[in-house]
């Protein structure tokens, strides 16, 4: 049943992205997305640049991360700068 559930997600994802519609799953989806939780703390940073919220981000980046997906989200999200910020202290 997962992976019904996830060929679901996929379509939907996909669709919504053809369409130029932003989105981000959030919840327990963004642990099956693993990308979109860093956006989501991103976000979250945005206006507090909390600490705690960026340590997390820094923390999940990982090498086998999608980059080109990253920024092109937080570009749609408005937290570019500051993905690129944190990108560029994990280097």
């Amino acid at each position: 049943m997962v992976e019904n559930e996830l060929e679901v997600l996929r379509d939907v994802s996909s669709r919504l992205e053809s369409a130029g519609i932003a989105f981000m799953l959030t919840g327990s989806l963004a642990l099956n997305y693993y990308e979109d939780l860093i956006l989501s703390k991103l976000y979250w940073a945005k206006e507090s640049r909390s600490d705690l919220q960026l340590g997390d981000v820094r923390n999940l980046l990982a090498p086998e991360c999608d980059l080109d997906y990253l920024r092109s989200r937080a570009r749609m999200l408005g937290v570019e700068p500051l993905f690129e910020e944190v990108q560029s202290r994990n280097e």
